[in-house]
């Protein structure tokens, strides 16, 4: 099997670090690797209420992968993603966010991100694309704003029918390091 095509059960990704160093054994001795994260986040922040109705969040995706080359450090696949998030009870009447994962093809890649809002019978409830969506490794890319055109923190609104997102850019995922 080959090393340059790493794949995950079902396509499904979450932080994902790797490490890559030629080493040559001999009798004993001690290799230090240091691991990087090889995938970007995207994360949807959704300030106004989530209608009851809304069972999960679909989240389909061009642009990035779901397949690793170790060697490369970069997706090697052009892959379609397509990731559910459960949307709990409580998370009803307040907003929420949710966090999808991939693996950029380069240093500087874009996804085509299609969130979708869907009821238990999987009807559309709302559905926003976003085009050319910027995504680095070791990167959240976040765009918030209201997605039901509800305002933010409250129920819903009639409004103007216009939906605004904001981008940012998280660079510093922090680090824990425990000694042993």
């Amino acid at each position: 099997e080959a090393w340059d095509k790493v794949k995950f059960k079902d396509n499904k990704l979450s932080d994902t670090f790797y490490g890559v160093k030629d080493i040559q054994v001999a009798e004993g001795g001690s290799y230090e690797l240091e691991l990087k994260r090889a995938v970007s986040k995207f994360r949807l922040v959704v300030s106004d209420a989530i209608p009851q109705r809304v069972a999960k969040m679909k989240f389909y995706y061009t642009g990035g992968s779901s397949t690793f080359d170790p060697i490369s450090g970069f997706g090697c696949v052009k892959s379609r993603q397509t990731e559910y998030c459960e949307v709990p009870a409580d998370k009803h009447g307040a907003g929420s966010q949710f966090e999808i994962f991939t693996f950029p093809h380069a240093e500087e890649d874009n996804l085509k991100i299609t969130a979708t809002a869907l009821s238990a019978d999987n009807e559309v409830v709302a559905e926003h694309v976003f085009e050319a969506v910027p995504v680095k490794r070791n990167v959240i890319t976040q765009y918030s704003g209201s997605f039901f055109g509800g305002t933010p923190g409250g129920g819903q609104g009639g409004g103007s029918g216009e939906i605004t997102f904001r981008l940012s850019f998280d660079t510093n995922w922090i680090t824990i390091t425990h000694s042993y």
